[in-house]
């Protein structure tokens, strides 16, 4: 066990200082956005979307005190796409394209889907229609 601390203070004081400073005042950082966004919001009903924005917040605060990172921009991307795609769907928030989709078919019923149209009309070269094909 004492070899995990001691792998940890060789991390955290050498290339994790490095990249994103003293620990001390990244958490502080850290601290005032969470501290922020739980001012309007109700601690005792935290759920996981709540943890996502506060996962972004994190991400935002390391960026903040650091060299820029590409990782933190990845890191970040990823807890909203997590909190987009995984758990508005479980909260009963229907994804932007299918909702957009589901307004669509209430506007034109009748009309086929993008995925059911025909990407490109067939050439004829034969008959009187300039090479295009009527059939669609």
């Amino acid at each position: 066990m004492q070899q995990l601390f001691v792998e940890a203070d060789r991390i955290i004081n050498g290339d994790r200082q490095d990249q994103y400073g003293k620990p001390e005042h990244s958490f502080d950082r850290i601290a005032r956005y969470w501290s922020a966004y739980l001012e309007n919001t109700n601690p005792q009903d935290l759920d996981a979307l709540d943890v996502a924005h506060m996962m972004v917040l994190f991400k935002v605060a390391r960026m903040q005190g650091q060299k820029p990172c590409r990782d933190n921009y990845t890191d970040a991307a990823g807890y909203l796409a997590i909190a987009g795609d995984r758990i508005l769907p479980l909260m009963g928030v229907v994804p932007l394209d299918k909702a957009l989709q589901e307004a669509m078919d209430r506007v034109r019923p009748d009309a086929k889907r993008d995925s059911e149209k025909p990407r490109f009309q067939k050439w004829n070269m034969t008959g009187d229609n300039h090479g295009m094909d009527n059939d669609g």
